[in-house]
């Protein structure tokens, strides 16, 4: 959020409650300001969290409160997990995992060539951080296996 679009919630907060001598003061306004700065565009609902709190002015701590349920609200929105099935797969289980073996019947894992495989690529060469960069790699089960040797779905 930036000042600007805050001036007119300010206002707009000052004038519902009914504090009109609270709009042109300084240091009431900047730490209100200082709290729901980071809120982003998040502010209409802040905003409408705000008006149907209570009967009176919200307290500093009250804003906190908000902030923290908008934050908790969008990090929960964002969060996925990645080992939860997102379709159902016969030939991997809906893990997402393929097991092949060599010659030496040595197990190797590779992605599935289904949606729940789309979280379980890998490829540590591609690491920035050149001190945990590996050659370790789970590949797409269609990359390493022939076509000729597939099993039909």
């Amino acid at each position: 959020m930036k000042f600007i679009d805050f001036e007119p919630i300010w206002k707009r907060m000052c004038t519902y409650y009914g504090k009109t001598e609270f709009i042109e003061d300084k240091d009431m306004i900047k730490i209100y300001w200082d709290e729901i700065k980071y809120v982003n565009s998040h502010y209409d609902v802040f905003e409408q969290a705000i008006y149907n709190k209570n009967n009176f002015f919200p307290k500093i701590k009250e804003i906190c409160e908000i902030k923290k349920q908008l934050s908790d609200a969008i990090l929960d929105e964002k969060r996925t997990d990645i080992d939860e099935p997102v379709c159902e797969c016969k030939r991997c289980n809906s893990t997402g995992y393929r097991i092949i073996k060599d010659e030496r019947m040595r197990e190797y894992a590779t992605a599935c060539d289904c949606k729940n495989g789309d979280n379980k690529l890998y490829d540590g060469r591609t690491i920035l951080d050149k001190a945990h960069r590996s050659l370790y790699i789970i590949p797409r089960y269609s990359q390493v296996i022939p076509k000729d040797y597939r099993e039909e779905a």
